[in-house]
């Protein structure tokens, strides 16, 4: 399965529309409370979101399937949110090892 396919590109675009969103609520906060767009931590944040909703389509959707775009959408806008609950219901004995 080669990686740019459409489940891969509608689960990024879903990552794209999280962090758009994110921009958008942000940008209503006073000066002082606001994301420093300019900083390279946001881009790698940024980056780094939208890689994990790749890496989750190819995995789930490595293969025929035949489900609608909004699945693949859903995918992307939820594995973000997934992968940072499961570190964090973690054991901290297996994070500290790691």
């Amino acid at each position: 399965m080669l990686i740019f396919q459409p489940p891969i590109i509608c689960c990024i675009l879903g990552a794209v529309a999280v962090q758009l969103l994110q921009v958008i609520e942000t940008s209503k906060l006073p000066r002082k409370k606001r994301q420093d767009y300019t900083s390279l931590q946001f881009y790698f944040n940024l980056l780094c979101s939208i890689g994990i909703a790749g890496i989750i389509g190819y995995i789930y959707f490595d293969g025929d399937h035949s489900y609608g775009k909004i699945v693949y959408f859903h995918t992307g806008v939820s594995s973000p949110v997934l992968v940072k609950k499961l570190y964090a219901r973690m054991p901290a004995v297996v994070r500290a090892k790691s």
